[in-house]
């Protein structure tokens, strides 16, 4: 699983990045491909902190993709 945020930095083009851990670290990635795989676990666990990310970043929202 992945968790996609979408519109990132207020830019209203339906675009979504992806979430990448990087050891204790993260950053959003552009492709999927580079994005983090994550168990439903640590997607809950980040979603815990969905209205920070979403004002942190100016994001529309976040998801879990599979």
């Amino acid at each position: 699983m992945y968790i996609a945020i979408t519109n990132l930095y207020g830019i209203k083009d339906g675009s979504k990045s992806y979430f990448r851990k990087l050891g204790d670290c993260f950053d959003f990635v552009w492709k999927k491909e580079f994005a983090t795989p994550l168990s439903l676990e640590e997607c809950k666990d980040i979603l815990k902190d969905y209205q920070w990310y979403c004002k942190q970043y100016n994001a529309e929202t976040m998801l879990i993709e599979k």
